[in-house]
């Protein structure tokens, strides 16, 4: 029994330790990646009660979004104020693999859609 209480305070002391060292440095887009929670454009939609596909046409009419083949990409503009994340995901079909991009929302970017979509809504509302 003393072998293992010795081990334990052992284990405290170095767990002590590490607590107060440095934490490890990571590059910074990945710190930022991991505090963020990021929604994908559907959750998005759904949040503000719109398609998604309405969504995804608000934006490209804005100029926000431009439309490459099947995919919806935000403007580097947004990526670089925080407003958007593509990452790459992989699919398998059967025999076929491959990868595509998955656009993600942050919060800054919901507060930017938020906007975008409620002056939409305020034109509607004129025109009628």
């Amino acid at each position: 029994m003393k072998k293992t209480e010795n081990s334990i305070e052992q284990k405290i002391g170095r767990m002590k330790d590490r607590s107060h060292s440095e934490p490890k440095k990571f590059p910074e887009n990945i710190q930022r990646q991991e505090r963020i929670r990021c929604f994908s454009m559907s959750q998005a939609a759904t949040q503000f009660n719109i398609g998604v596909r309405a969504l995804y046409k608000i934006l490209r009419k804005k100029g926000h979004f431009i439309k490459y083949g099947r995919s919806h990409l935000p403007k580097s503009e947004l990526i670089e104020k925080g407003y958007f994340q593509n990452k790459m995901r992989d699919f398998h079909s059967g025999t076929i693999t491959g990868q595509y991009v998955q656009t993600y929302v942050t919060p800054s970017g919901m507060s930017f859609l938020g906007e975008l979509i409620q002056n939409q809504r305020g034109l509607k509302d004129e025109i009628e």
